[in-house]
Parts: C-alpha cells; sequence; structure tokens
C-alpha cells in the first residue's frame, strides 16, 4: 500500500495554458486558450419583467427614485428581492428558481481579480476572485473582500510581498487577450490592496470613482461603469452568521483564471480547524510552520482560481469567502480530492474588513515613486487570559431543524479579571450589548473586533 497524507492549498490560480499548478509561488502568464462568449448580466431573472421595470422607473416621483439612490439598477435589484425570489424548500434543499436567484444576485456583487507586482520583488500571473463589501454607488467608491494569498507572494529575500498592479473583472465584462495571449486593458477596473491579515487569509482592496477603465474601446470612469454599463451591487451579509449543516449554497469564483462563474454545494462541515503552511514562509526547526484557519467545509466545486470568492446561500445573501480546497499526495504525485473545499466564516472575514476599512483613511499611504505603499495590518486586543473548553454538548434543535454544537469555555490561565476555572457567558466590547459565548473560536474572533476597545470577560 503507497503512502498518502491530505494536502491543503490555497486555490489562487496561475495563468498557463490547460495545465495550473496551484503553489504559493508566482506563477507567468502563458497563452490563452479559447473561450464562449459571456452571458448577459441577469438576463434570466429580469428579462421578462424588463417593460414592467421601465415603466414603473419612468413613473416614479423624484423622492420616489432617491430611495434607491437614483439608481435604475438598484431599484431592479430591490425589486426583484421583493418579487422574483422562488418560494424555498425545506432546510438544506433549493428548489432550480431559488439556486437561479442565488446565482443572480451573487455574481453582481463578484469580481474577478488578477495580481502582479512590478519593481523590487516582482511577481505575476494570479489570479483569484472577490466580493464587493462596501460600494457606493454614488460615487463608485468600494472594497472588496479577497484572501491574502491572491493578492501576494512568498519571496526569498522580501518575505511576503503584495501585488502593487490589480485589476478586477465584472460579470459579463471579462478580460479580453490579445492575439499573441497576453491581457489587453480592455474591461479591467484598477484596484489597489489597502490591507489586511495574512493570519486570517483576508486581503481588501479599495476600487475609486475617479479612476478609468477601457470598456468597449471607450475610457470610462468606474463610477460610470458601475452605474450605466455593469449590473452590480455590494454583497448582503447574510443575517445567519453560523449556516447550518446542509445549507444549500453557491461559490463564485475565476476557476482557471478563464472568467466568473458560479458552482452550488452545501455546508458539509459547518466549522473545524485546518492547517496549512504559513503565507510568509516561517520557519521553526527548519520547517514552515503551519498556520490554523477556522474554517467551513462545503461540497461546491472548487478550483485555482475561487480563491477569496464569495460563498453565498440561497437568498443570495453572503456566508463566507472561500479559500482552500484538500488535496492528497502519495509518492506518484498530489491529487486534488472532490467536494472536499473550505471557506472562511462570514464574521471572521468581516470583522478584518471592518477594522482595515475604518483604519485606512489615516494608515495606508500609498506608494510615491520607487516608494512601495503602507498597507494597513489587522491588529487585535491581546487578552492577559488564557481559555480552553470543556463540557460539548450537540443536540437537534427541532425548532431550527438544524445540529446545535455548544462548549462551555472556561479560564486557565488568570488575567482580565477572571480567575482560573472561572466559565465565561460572554464578552462585552465597547458599547455593545454582550457577545454570548458557546464555542472557544468565538473568543480569539471576538479580540478583532476588540482592537483600541474596553473588553470585559463576563462570567457564566
Amino acid at each position: 500500500m503507497k503512502n498518502h497524507k491530505r494536502i491543503l492549498q490555497p486555490i489562487v490560480a496561475c495563468f498557463v495554458l490547460l495545465i495550473c499548478i496551484v503553489t504559493l509561488s508566482a506563477c507567468f502568464q502563458g497563452p490563452k486558450g479559447a473561450r464562449g462568449e459571456p452571458g448577459i448580466p441577469g438576463e434570466t431573472v429580469y428579462a421578462s419583467y424588463m417593460d414592467v421595470l421601465e415603466y414603473l422607473w419612468a413613473n416614479m416621483s423624484s423622492s420616489e427614485k432617491a430611495a434607491y439612490g437614483n439608481n435604475f439598477t438598484t431599484f431592479i435589484i430591490e425589486w426583484s428581492r421583493e418579487n422574483l425570489q422562488g418560494q424555498q424548500g425545506p432546510p438544506g434543499a433549493a428548489s432550480d428558481s431559488s439556486l437561479q436567484y442565488a446565482a443572480n444576485m451573487a455574481v453582481q456583487s463578484a469580481v474577478d481579480i488578477t495580481a502582479s507586482r512590478t519593481g523590487t520583488h516582482p511577481f505575476s500571473g494570479q489570479a483569484g476572485a472577490g466580493v464587493f463589501y462596501k460600494l457606493d454607488l454614488s460615487t463608485g467608491n468600494g472594497y472588496i473582500i479577497t484572501n491574502y494569498h491572491v493578492v501576494s507572494a512568498y519571496h526569498n529575500v522580501g518575505g511576503l510581498v503584495v501585488a502593487n498592479n490589480v485589476r478586477v473583472y465584472l460579470y459579463g465584462l471579462p478580460p479580453v487577450y490579445n492575439s499573441n495571449g497576453t491581457v489587453s486593458s480592455e474591461n479591467a477596473l484598477p484596484a489597489r490592496v489597502i490591507g489586511g491579515s495574512p493570519d486570517h487569509d483576508v486581503a481588501i482592496l479599495e476600487i475609486r470613482g475617479g479612476d478609468t477603465a477601457l470598456i468597449s474601446g471607450t475610457s470610462r470612469t468606474i463610477h460610470y461603469v458601475l452605474n450605466y454599463v455593469a449590473a452590480v451591487r455590494e454583497a448582503v451579509p447574510a443575517s445567519k452568521r453560523e449556516p447550518a449543516l446542509g445549507t444549500q449554497v453557491v461559490a463564485v469564483g475565476n476557476p482557471l483564471a478563464d472568467t466568473m462563474s458560479v458552482t452550488d454545494g452545501i455546508i458539509s462541515v459547518q466549522s473545524e480547524e485546518i492547517k496549512m503552511p504559513r503565507l510568509d514562509k516561517r520557519k521553526s526547526g527548519g520547517k514552515i510552520e503551519d498556520q490554523a484557519f477556522r474554517v467551513m467545509r462545503i461540497s461546491a466545486a472548487i478550483n485555482p482560481g475561487n480563491s477569496g470568492g464569495g460563498l453565498y446561500n440561497a437568498n443570495g445573501e453572503l456566508v463566507g469567502i472561500v479559500q482552500a480546497r484538500m488535496f492528497w499526495a502519495d509518492d506518484t504525485g498530489d491529487y486534488p480530492v472532490d467536494n472536499m473545499a473550505y471557506a472562511i466564516p462570514l464574521d471572521v472575514a468581516l470583522r478584518v474588513a471592518d477594522q482595515i476599512i475604518l483604519r485606512a483613511p489615516a494608515e495606508y499611504v500609498p506608494p510615491s515613486g520607487n516608494t512601495n505603499a503602507v498597507i494597513v495590518m489587522l491588529k487585535k486586543f491581546e487578552p492577559t487570559l488564557a481559555v480552553a473548553a470543556k463540557n460539548t454538548t450537540v443536540t437537534y434543535d427541532p425548532v431550527l431543524t438544524e445540529i446545535v454544537i455548544k462548549e462551555t469555555v472556561y479560564v486557565t490561565k488568570a488575567g482580565n479579571g477572571r480567575a482560573v476555572n472561572d466559565e465565561i457567558g460572554s464578552i462585552t466590547i465597547g458599547d455593545k450589548p454582550p457577545y454570548p459565548i458557546t464555542r472557544l473560536y468565538q473568543v480569539d474572533e471576538l479580540m478583532i473586533e476588540g482592537y483600541q476597545k474596553t473588553v470585559v470577560f463576563n462570567k457564566l
């Protein structure tokens, strides 16, 4: 019997023809193969209703239009959300109509990403995906969540460096290739990395409405493209942040750097920990250290290039950020495992994003001449206590119709006003209501939110 092992790999794509080898190092762009024509954004959802929508819009008052930001696309999205969504099936199931709705909603907040770096410690040829998290259509300014490994690479001398040439593409406006196989500037919206967290594999990009892009041979501002060319919106975070086991999901990404596409599956494992080699290649005892990530396991088809893409529920709401897939290896090579991929939970991604976006205006410094940009790195509240979990219970909730796992979190090292063996019932951050603690992982993730705030560990 051959020896074999499990290998977890981030799924950033490299631009090569027919074969994509997934590693953390940079890859180089090669000629592009043939592709099919892109679809029309939203056609299957809106086409039969467009005459009605145009009539409604034309007959609205100024104040009614103002409620939609004076944007016809926003009106279409909101009207469709209220009137076109199909009835949901039983928990864990979804009808064709709800999957169609989810897919058509999801691609509007999704982007494809290409990333490279020029100057010192260059790299090129990386591709992935991302999600509009904050988007102001009135200005065209916005923020995009993606994976840190999509826009960074390890350099033997420079360490972990980030891209300084980032382009994003919207659904229906894919990359256009020159006759020699290189990517033209057509449809490419410029973006920049403003910060993130390698420890959580989350990076934040910024786009600016006044920047320009070449669309159909004409230079257009991003503001114009977002409002008059593409069907776009910011992602709507799911109100239920921890999707149940069996929840139907759709994943949007840029597999094999071959334009945006959608796959579907379910939540296979609600929460687990995986380990991958550190992005910064930090070593201990001569070996690269592993890095732990809390993730959801999903069954949707995930391939190189899906990294950083959104994971959405049947309502088209964001529930996570796709990160990695499983490979297994023996002495003959590495082999992908079907239906075994992983996504960063929404709470983790949004907590990182919120802090970076809040701090960026004061701390981000754009590049100048030969000087690299100063990006914003995540910071956390560092508690003096230490905690562990005990008394795990697994029950079925007939009202929620889902499995519920709970743990008792207790203090193993005194600190922050708590003694050893104190049980933690909730954590209060700033002036927010106490956050109930029922799982150990919640403590560490809340420390992201606790940066520069008062954090109180409340006894059970």
